[in-house]
């Protein structure tokens, strides 16, 4: 075989001697995985030197070999520097007290001392064990830190200092930096790429995707497959296996149940061919069950996934919380509430030791689902909206647009319940944010798919005109953008638009049409725009208690232009007999009027245009502003003094961007 670099890179620290017995064994391999299992046998043949045991377990893991780990465990296994790996290999395989013996063992080896490099390496260790098979991501800081500290002043060791960059994209991922995460992981695929070493490159394209995937599923399978090419190269079992699993999740995101269900699959026995235990997969491939209705299945593999999940990771752990998460979803399809509550509560306790914002996010997604299936549409709305704030947090509009139709679909079951027309506003809203999202970000079969549910709406209202024109634009822009299959579809709603149906059928048309909803796989496009300034008005007699010009053009007088809004938006309350819900923009020109109305206020943000982030911002303003001010605001008797206080919000919100 052709030298490669994770082999070489260790070169610039060997001796002579170990360096030509590397050699040799690479000559006579034919492939990565043959050059192992050679240098097992070469290192097993009798007394041997510690550095090139460990290299050769070093080796044996990447391939995971187990055979050849558990052989030099026999001969050559007191060595301290060996003693890590082969407690990371027990560990691999479901042994859970072997993370901690892994982690002693490198501290050990550490307090012993040896060369800088093998120092190093001990660290990685520990920054491997605790970040991918532990996923204690709080504890990484501490050890990249003691990492650091020994690369100080040793420019030589920075070749190995891929896996304090990935250790630091993975908390990163974590804690939902996604972007310094990116950066992370971009550096140390530099470093990988600088030695040419294909297993540390695979690990940085690998977890990099997982972040990508949240803005441009395109790009992240792109780097997927990427991986999966290096691993394979490799002979990286396990790391094949891993790329597998994401893409089969990836798949699953965007309604591609086939292919998901062939990753799994692929996943699990790849996994089984190295006697490792598949309970991610496995989990996985339960929520896909769930997601296609088909109760039995999740379940079974939902049980299969929460019973390695103990064995594998142990109870606390978040694969052990993502099972008990997997088995509430399963038995909610399922209609059995009662369990799948008591996992959910399991699930959630779980995630909290954990402490990880992500995992936060999809407990709330699965509560609002398993609350939905129950009947209880209001705690199923709280958590919707839960999953919505993070999703906006972390800017993907894939996780906001499927928050947003689920509390669409809640709307509308409470308008079929009591036909309060405050459900179909509502619902409205919703879709509206959605149509904004897809303009901004080129979807245009996400938006005839909402032109679709708004016309379900109208239906729903009796409105059988309008809906008829809502459907034929809807034809119009699928026909100019050779959309001809969403087209048929479309074409077909307004053929049985003159077929009365009740409104329980119009309700169950349109949860069936939001869940046909898919996002597009593209990159994420960032529409910029630029704050004015911000007005928040009374709601009652339209007074203004906070104003805030950030534009020096800006010079009306505030108190004028809050009564200008309030008059405007009382105006196109009058227009139609049958409007409903409130003003949510004035646009001229170059400036945009945002408006969103609160219990006690309504904000008004002035933009130079109108878009989705805008309007999170605007919203995450007034939710602070009123829990700030709430006693004022209740009180008020036209005294403004109080809300003085308030530029401390609007530079959070509107100036610094926090949300």
């Amino acid at each position: 075989m052709d030298p490669i670099g994770t082999i070489t890179k260790y070169y610039p620290f060997l001796e002579p001697e170990v360096r030509d017995i590397i050699d040799y064994v690479t000559r006579e391999a034919d492939d990565y995985r043959e050059f192992v299992s050679l240098l097992g046998e070469r290192v097993n043949i009798g007394k041997t030197r510690p550095v090139l045991a460990y290299l050769a377990v070093k080796h044996a893991m990447n391939t995971q070999q187990f055979d050849i780990v558990d052989g030099i465990a026999e001969t050559h296994g007191d060595f301290a520097i060996v003693r890590p790996l082969i407690h990371m290999s027990s560990c691999l395989r479901g042994d859970r007290e072997a993370l901690g013996e892994t982690l002693r063992a490198a501290d050990k080896a550490i307090l012993t001392g040896t060369d800088d490099w093998l120092t190093m390496e001990m660290h990685n260790i520990k920054l491997f064990a605790i970040a991918e098979l532990a996923n204690a991501h709080l504890k990484v800081p501490t050890i990249i830190n003691e990492a650091r500290r020994h690369l100080s002043n040793r420019d030589v060791l920075e070749s190995l200092a891929f896996w304090v960059y990935w250790a630091r994209g993975t908390a990163l991922r974590t804690s939902g930096e996604h972007n310094d995460a990116v950066k992370a992981f971009q550096a140390a695929l530099k470093i990988a790429r600088s030695q040419e070493d294909p297993n540390e490159a695979a690990y940085a394209l690998k977890d990099m995707a997982g972040v990508v995937k949240f803005s441009d599923l395109a790009r992240a399978l792109e780097l997927y497959l990427e991986a999966a090419d290096e691993f394979k190269a490799l002979g990286n079992i396990w790391g094949s296996a891993a790329v597998l699993n994401s893409i089969g999740m990836l798949f699953t995101s965007i309604s591609q149940y086939d292919d998901a269900l062939e990753c799994f699959s692929e996943s699990i026995r790849l996994n089984e061919s190295i006697r490792l235990i598949p309970t991610v997969p496995l989990l996985n491939l339960s929520w896909l069950y769930s997601d296609i209705g088909d109760g039995e299945s999740a379940v079974e593999f939902a049980r299969m996934g929460l019973n390695s999940s103990r064995v594998s990771h142990g109870d606390g752990s978040v694969v052990y919380s993502h099972a008990n998460l997997a088995m509430a979803y399963a038995l909610a399809v399922n209609d059995q509430f009662e369990e799948a509550s008591r996992f959910l509560d399991t699930g959630l306790e779980a995630v909290v030791k954990v402490g990880s914002e992500l995992d936060l996010m999809r407990y709330f997604l699965v509560r609002g689902l398993v609350e939905r299936e129950k009947g209880d549409l209001e705690d199923a709305a709280h958590a919707f909206q839960r999953v919505l704030r993070s999703s906006e947090r972390f800017g993907s509009p894939r996780y906001v647009i499927t928050s947003l139709l689920r509390l669409a679909e809640i709307e509308i079951s409470n308008y079929i319940e009591d036909s309060e027309p405050d459900h179909i506003k509502s619902a409205t809203l919703y879709l509206s944010r959605i149509e904004q999202i897809a303009e901004e970000q080129n979807y245009p079969s996400v938006f005839v798919e909402v032109t679709m549910l708004k016309a379900e709406l109208q239906r729903a209202k009796g409105l059988y005109e309008e809906a008829r024109d809502t459907l034929r634009e809807a034809v119009k822009i699928c026909k100019s953008s050779g959309m001809d299959s969403l087209c048929s579809k479309v074409e077909a709603r307004l053929a049985r638009l003159d077929v009365d149906v009740g409104k329980p059928e119009i309700a169950t048309e349109f949860v069936n049409l939001a869940r046909d909803v898919v996002v597009p796989s593209k990159k994420t496009q960032e529409v910029l725009f630029k704050v004015l300034g911000c007005l928040v008005i009374f709601r009652e007699g339209g007074f203004e208690v906070y104003a805030r010009y950030s534009d020096d053009k800006l010079s009306s007088d505030p108190s004028l232009v809050s009564a200008l809004i309030s008059a405007v938006a009382s105006f196109t309350q009058e227009l139609r007999e049958d409007a409903v819900g409130e003003l949510h923009s004035i646009i001229h020109h170059d400036i945009a009027v945002l408006l969103e109305h609160g219990e006690y206020v309504t904000c008004a943000l002035l933009a130079d245009k109108d878009t989705y982030d805008a309007r999170v911002l605007l919203r995450r303003f007034l939710e602070r502003f009123e829990e700030d001010y709430g006693d004022d605001l209740l009180s008020f008797d036209g005294t403004l003094a109080p809300f003085r206080t308030a530029d401390k919000i609007y530079e959070l919100f509107l100036e610094d961007r926090q949300i």
